[in-house]
């Protein structure tokens, strides 16, 4: 049974990290032009707020199996992303500008340092709002980027900076009218995150989900 599930953990991990993969080559080619990428930030719609789940696979080359996680998130343009994870174990980021903070499974809040605005940490709360809202104008200062468009297109970055490629080496994002279904992270090191994101409605967020964007709040 042990290699049983070795083999399933095998070839789900292989099939998540390897669909698609013909479209990523084309994907890379060539850049995306100006008027392309303008088209598709005006497509998006802009800046709102969201909410929806996630299912995450990462594979670390220091481990032999994938980690796998779930939960939820909630994105608002004006106070960030609220990441909760509930599988296999309860963990909160919080993630605003210029401000990292992680809750644990025991209630406890860290606040981490990001190192300002150009350091690979400070430049996650302009990724994150450029991918979820659609606005990416502010990405090409520091990524190369790349387009496939249509019903369902698909966003490519690589990154300018040296210090940013060390952490990420290319981005991937899927997705469908103007909602994200797919985020791959390919770190410089081999290492993997294949994010699919699912039952996703944007609207304004209830007092209690905006209560969450408050360090301190529990979950």
């Amino acid at each position: 049974m042990q290699l049983i599930g070795k083999l399933i953990s095998g070839i789900l991990l292989f099939a998540l990290l390897t669909a698609g993969a013909g479209a990523e080559d084309t994907l890379f080619d060539s850049p995306a032009g100006s008027d392309a990428l303008n088209d598709f930030s005006t497509s998006m719609g802009g800046a709102q707020s969201l909410r929806g789940q996630f299912a995450q696979l990462r594979q670390l080359k220091v481990l032999k199996r994938p980690l796998h996680s779930e939960g939820y998130f909630l994105f608002a343009p004006d106070k960030g992303l609220v990441w909760q994870q509930q599988t296999p174990f309860p963990n909160r980021l919080l993630l605003q500008q210029h401000q990292l903070w992680q809750q644990d499974s025991q209630g406890h809040w860290q606040q981490f340092p990001t190192g300002g605005a150009d350091s690979p940490a400070g430049i996650m709360p302009l990724l994150v709002k450029g991918l979820l809202s659609g606005d990416i104008s502010p990405l090409q200062e520091r990524f190369q980027l790349y387009l496939q468009t249509g019903p369902e297109w698909q966003l490519g970055l690589v990154p300018k900076d040296p210090a940013l490629a060390n952490l990420f080496s290319r981005i991937r994002v899927e997705g469908a009218g103007q909602l994200v279904q797919r985020l791959q992270l390919f770190s410089a090191n081999g290492d993997c995150s294949d994010i699919h994101f699912s039952a996703q409605e944007a609207g304004p967020l209830s007092d209690a989900e905006l209560a969450t964007f408050i360090p301190g709040q529990t979950p």
